[in-house]
């Protein structure tokens, strides 16, 4: 069964466009509470980490009250990006799973490969192993049968074989339903355990199957969040990074009840219009962008320079 993204929660989806800053929002109570603690998590994150925040104590002074301000504001753009994404993409289904050992699987193929590609991948999967434990006494040449014909090689086909081993180990079953009851960080730490499997594959599961606020970035997520310049107030520049440097940098600085719409959305409109020679004129959030306020800012001065 797919598990479809959720909108955002009722609280914030219902504000008119002019979205009022956290302090003024009615969210439900768990909601508030863990967008407080995120908030108190941020005003220490952005004093201990200079390096990455290199603007803080220019503009705050280091005063936790400033700080907390600059927070404030950053939240409101996140907001606002998060809404205009969200109604610009009304059909939001990834493909993803609410299993998690089905959107494991599903996110452990679908890394380097086509859309396409990899949706096939996983239903010829399943047809082939309609139990997941029979993966497990597969060898690796029967399953790259399937994973091959996506251009996947021999070693992934290997991962998931031996993945399907350890997890009957480690539960005496093909089930990670397990993980319910386990707490974020021991769920990553057990899933990053396994071959092939990183941190942004472990967040999928966190967020999608899991229903936790989690925030798996790929490589849309990093480049359009790189561009509308998240926590630039504070001087974060994302344009250099990796995606894997770019989920350790960015997993807790989303607000904690936007990261799955943000997520898809950020996905989607990586997809479709901030794809690596973006489309900036038919962008939709170019009025919260950075790359796009200095693209025409440059077009600007080119253009008053006499000929």
């Amino acid at each position: 069964m797919a598990a479809r993204s959720p909108l955002l929660p009722a609280a914030i989806s219902a504000c008119p466009p002019a979205i009022p800053a956290p302090r003024s929002q009615t969210l439900e109570k768990g909601l508030l509470a863990q967008h407080n603690r995120w908030r108190r998590r941020m005003v220490t994150h952005l004093l201990e980490h200079p390096g990455l925040f290199p603007l803080v104590g220019q503009s705050t002074g280091g005063v936790p009250a400033r700080v907390r301000r600059l927070i404030t504001r950053e939240t409101d753009r996140q907001q606002a990006l998060t809404r205009v994404l969200q109604e610009t993409y009304t059909e939001r289904d990834l493909g993803n799973h609410s299993d998690p050992l089905d959107e494991l699987i599903y996110i452990m193929i679908s890394r380097r490969t086509r859309e396409g590609a990899y949706q096939d991948v996983f239903r010829r999967l399943q047809t082939r192993f309609p139990d997941w434990g029979e993966m497990a006494g597969a060898e690796a040449r029967e399953i790259h049968a399937i994973t091959g014909t996506a251009g996947m090689g021999v070693q992934r086909a290997a991962d998931l074989g031996q993945t399907m081993r350890l997890i009957g180990n480690q539960f005496g079953r093909y089930s990670l339903d397990d993980l319910q009851d386990w707490t974020d960080d021991r769920v990553e730490g057990f899933l990053t355990t396994l071959p092939g499997v990183g941190p942004k594959t472990a967040y999928c599961v966190l967020m999608y199957s899991l229903g936790r606020a989690a925030f798996p970035v790929d490589t849309h997520n990093l480049r359009v969040l790189a561009r509308a310049g998240v926590f630039h107030e504070a001087g974060l520049d994302l344009t250099h990074l990796d995606h894997k440097r770019g989920q350790a940098v960015l997993a807790d600085l989303i607000a904690p009840e936007l990261r799955h719409s943000l997520h898809v959305s950020l996905v989607l409109h990586g997809r479709d219009v901030c794809q690596p020679r973006p489309r900036c004129g038919g962008c939709a959030v170019n009025h919260l962008c950075d790359f796009y306020r200095a693209r025409q800012t440059q077009v600007n001065r080119t253009s008053s320079l006499p000929t």
